[in-house]
């Protein structure tokens, strides 16, 4: 009787002892699915959003500066005619820069301006790259810069930056980014003297999306560009 009741407590005690001490030695064969480790998590992987300062995220002065060069001239070289203080160019300009697009596609939109209530929205598509104008109905070539996207390592951006690195190139470069929906941002604010004589102050917002996969590469780049 005695030896019965030592087997039953043995086998009673096993499941418990397997459960409280599972198997995680490879060199022993099968290794229980409790030992399973899920890879700690990157900052870049963004799971939550945040709206830290640029003192929060310890953003340098040189940095800061290269993000808003970044801004305002994404591409190296620069556009010709794009810049300050109206950052206006022609058509004429967007080739001389870039050559003839593949496809331009255009439509028309609603303005808030009094003067000329209806813009001409035109997408340029670029091998590796497009982007966007808006120019008034009353002087259609006077084109300004709104947005595009990047998803080619050809295509040069500023401060040596290309689709493709690691988005700690990125950071030695212009900083750690923000999170939003899962993804890294770059924005702010870029005040400068403009109207006639600079008379003027003027602000401009960017905004630079960066689409960064599971080995920390940035694949893609969407940006809009400052506009006064």
């Amino acid at each position: 009787m005695y030896r019965l009741t030592m087997i039953l407590l043995m086998a009673v005690s096993s499941p418990l002892l397997a459960e409280e001490k599972p198997n995680c030695d490879p060199n022993v064969g099968v290794v229980d699915k409790s030992c399973q480790v899920e890879a700690p998590r990157v900052w870049w992987a963004c799971d939550e959003d945040t709206d830290l300062t640029p003192d929060e995220r310890q953003v340098t002065e040189q940095q800061q500066r290269r993000l808003e060069s970044f801004a305002l001239g994404i591409f190296d070289p620069e556009l010709p005619g794009y810049g300050l203080p109206d950052f206006r160019f022609s058509r004429a300009d967007l080739i001389k820069r870039f050559g003839e697009p593949r496809s331009a596609k255009s439509k028309d939109r609603f303005s808030y301006d009094p003067i000329d209530r209806t813009e001409i929205v035109t997408t340029w598509e670029y091998p590796g790259f497009t982007i966007t104008t808006v120019a008034r109905r009353s002087t259609p070539d006077e084109l300004e810069l709104t947005e595009g996207e990047i998803v080619d390592a050809t295509v040069p951006l500023r401060h040596g930056l290309r689709v493709g690195q690691p988005i700690e190139r990125w950071v030695e470069q212009l900083g750690r980014p923000n999170c939003y929906h899962r993804h890294v941002i770059y924005e702010g604010e870029y005040y400068f003297e403009c109207g006639e004589g600079n008379s003027y102050s003027c602000i401009a917002t960017y905004q630079a999306d960066l689409f960064v996969d599971n080995s920390g590469r940035v694949q893609r780049v969407k940006w809009s560009h400052p506009m006064p």
